[in-house]
């Protein structure tokens, strides 16, 4: 999917916001926060553990809303933890960000 726009602030975010209100375009507007860097977790061991947690739910038969759980918690048992740290950090810059998006919106 093509990206619209790339923007580096919260600022940026909420003139955004504010010009589609304005307008009266009534579309969602989806903000992607990234990793912190010293929690991004290499391409290469993410793809093997996503891989072998796919393998390993697909042959004990985990579909539906079981499989999420069951693959976050594999993924982190076989990065050593990495990968949890790193959705802790995503989730955590995703408050962040979302709070100076708020601010910059008011």
């Amino acid at each position: 999917m093509p990206i619209d726009a790339r923007v580096e602030s919260a600022d940026d975010v909420a003139q955004i916001y504010r010009a589609q209100r304005d307008l009266g375009i009534e579309s969602a507007l989806l903000v992607v926060v990234p990793v912190p860097k010293e929690f991004e977790v290499p391409a290469e061991e993410l793809q093997i553990v996503l891989t072998t947690a796919l393998e390993d739910a697909e042959w004990k038969g985990i579909v539906g809303p079981a499989l999420t759980p069951f693959l976050l918690t594999q993924m982190a048992e076989r990065s050593g933890g990495s990968t949890l740290r790193a959705n802790i950090a995503l989730l955590e810059n995703n408050a962040r960000v979302a709070a100076e998006i708020a601010r910059a919106v008011v």
